[in-house]
């Protein structure tokens, strides 16, 4: 399972604001990190007004996700995603 998150997100900010508690798409501070999981920060790719359908709108995360659909590929494996550590927790990050 892989996670993308972007900080760029307005969809995403809104609703944390309106809830209170953190959404599972936040990068930064806030981002998800899991072992059970893959969680790629998407915020450098994200150029929308609203920032919430960069994974539909973007060829990086477009490719990232063809690259994990068809051939089941690691974020070590794929194109563009540099390693990245949180709380001594990996996640990956498109390369500006």
């Amino acid at each position: 399972m892989t996670l993308y998150a972007s900080s760029a997100d307005r969809a995403l900010t809104a609703s944390q604001r309106f809830h209170q508690f953190p959404r599972a798409g936040e990068a930064g501070k806030n981002i998800v990190i899991t072992r059970s999981s893959d969680t790629v920060d998407a915020t450098s790719v994200d150029t929308s007004f609203i920032g919430h359908s960069y994974f539909a709108d973007t060829r990086s995360v477009l490719t990232d996700l063809f690259s994990l659909i068809r051939y089941d590929l690691p974020p070590q494996s794929r194109f563009g995603l540099e390693k990245q550590m949180l709380n001594q927790q990996i996640y990956w990050k498109f390369k500006p």
